[in-house]
């Protein structure tokens, strides 16, 4: 495809992205009453524990993602309407067919996560494989962790609504349970350790990110697996534990001495009582955040047209930013930064799989003014040439 071509394929996209966002917002504006009838306190806290999430992940994934904060908001939307939705319809017509009560013990405990944990993973799995295609950029591995975490948390700001209660947004920071504090978007039940939908989610999301990027070796799909599973199997036992029929039934068996099935025993204790999956969650995020500045640092010892921009030149654009000069300095060098990654990255996926990184005009021409635009001094000859060139 040539230059102008890819340009107006990215074009046409982002404009459709921003309508599409456009018409979610207006929908948020529209039912807020409907969305707030929790009660104003307990949605914000709610939406603050989210908060809160996040910017620990935009912390840790601080030298590595490629996703801007914009898109990180459509997918936040994505989950409000278009997630929720589908999935609130889908488990209605298949509760229907299967001739269940949709208020019964199956549809929640069982159809709701066989359900909903992929049409999370959907979207997220989509954009990164789409992303990555054209093999001239490709995401991070990390930014699966992210798009992933925002569309969880979007099924839970709906699903608060829909049921008038902050179910599925956490404990909050008050419950005297391990990584309460860091992780207050937790709900333990009992002795079970449960995520919420913005943790399933990530770690889905992390998953299809480290397979879409390892690709090339046929060991990495089965990852895209792993965390789908833990998430089904910790979003089935928390179903299992907060549902008030099943749960009521659970209790009067334990105590009769007739136990539970077993599969419900199985999960608990290979899952260490629901721990396994936030575990496997924090261990693989720094692990992969690890082995993504190793890609970045292996791709910039071999490359000299993308200068990376220095922290003392960074810090000097944030104490500038109060200016709307200083503000598009740095939105030029965030902009920069991400797209010299997603560059950095498609060229380590390249020289791994035997090929030739290519850098098209577009991203040539388009990194020479994002470096410009920063004010660097370090905006050299070698950008200059619109050519492509091998990383």
């Amino acid at each position: 495809m040539s230059a102008a071509g890819n340009m107006w394929r990215t074009d046409r996209t982002q404009l459709i992205a921003l309508a599409g966002a456009g018409v979610a917002v207006v929908a948020v504006l529209a039912n807020l009453g409907f969305l707030f009838r929790a009660g104003t306190s307990e949605v914000l806290g709610g939406l603050a524990h989210h908060a809160f999430v996040l910017g620990l992940m935009l912390i840790l994934t601080s030298g590595s993602r490629t996703v801007s904060l914009g898109t990180l908001a459509i997918f936040w939307l994505i989950g409000v309407w278009g997630v929720f939705g589908l999935a609130y319809l889908l488990e209605s017509q298949l509760a229907s067919l299967l001739g269940t009560d949709i208020d019964g013990e199956f549809v929640p405990i069982w159809l709701s996560p066989l359900v909903e944990e992929p049409l999370k993973l959907a979207p997220v799995a989509i954009f990164l494989l789409l992303a990555a295609r054209s093999g001239y950029r490709h995401p991070s591995m990390s930014d699966g962790l992210l798009l992933g975490f925002m569309v969880g948390a979007g099924v839970s700001f709906h699903e608060d609504a829909h049921v008038g209660e902050i179910l599925v947004s956490g404990d909050g920071w008050s419950a005297a349970r391990p990584w309460s504090l860091i992780f207050p978007t937790t709900s333990p039940v009992g002795n079970y350790f449960a995520l919420n939908h913005a943790l399933w989610a990530a770690l889905s999301g992390l998953s299809i990110g480290a397979a879409v990027m390892l690709r090339q070796w046929r060991w990495a799909w089965p990852i895209a697996l792993a965390g789908p599973l833990l998430a089904f199997t910790n979003h089935l036992m928390a179903n299992h534990f907060t549902t008030t029929a099943f749960g009521t039934s659970f209790l009067l068996r334990r105590v009769s001495g007739e136990g539970v099935p077993w599969f419900y025993d199985t999960i608990r204790d290979l899952t260490i009582g629901g721990r396994l999956p936030m575990l496997l969650l924090i261990a693989g995020a720094v692990a992969i955040v690890v082995v993504e500045w190793g890609m970045l640092r292996w791709v910039g010892k071999r490359d000299r047209m993308f200068p990376p921009l220095s922290r003392v030149h960074v810090a000097r654009l944030v104490m500038q930013s109060t200016s709307r000069a200083g503000a598009a300095q740095l939105l030029a060098a965030e902009q920069y930064t991400r797209l010299r990654r997603s560059v950095y990255f498609a060229g380590w996926r390249a020289k791994r799989s035997g090929g030739i990184p290519v850098v098209t005009d577009v991203d040539v021409a388009r990194l020479t003014s994002l470096l410009a635009r920063t004010g660097a001094s370090s905006a050299g000859d070698a950008l200059a040439s619109p050519t492509p060139a091998h990383v």
